[in-house]
């Protein structure tokens, strides 16, 4: 019993990190779009 509810503590950890992670680049992503659309805006008008 103890080493099953061990196993689903690990899964739930490695879950909310890899949501954690996609999150993160989602937002990385999103970040950066938003710079090169100001920097095309300096650039060209």
């Amino acid at each position: 019993m103890l080493e099953e509810n061990f196993k689903q503590i690990i899964n739930i950890i490695k879950s909310d990190i890899k949501a954690t992670g996609l999150k993160t680049a989602i937002q990385v992503n999103h970040n950066l779009i938003e710079l090169y659309f100001r920097l095309g805006k300096i650039l060209y008008g």
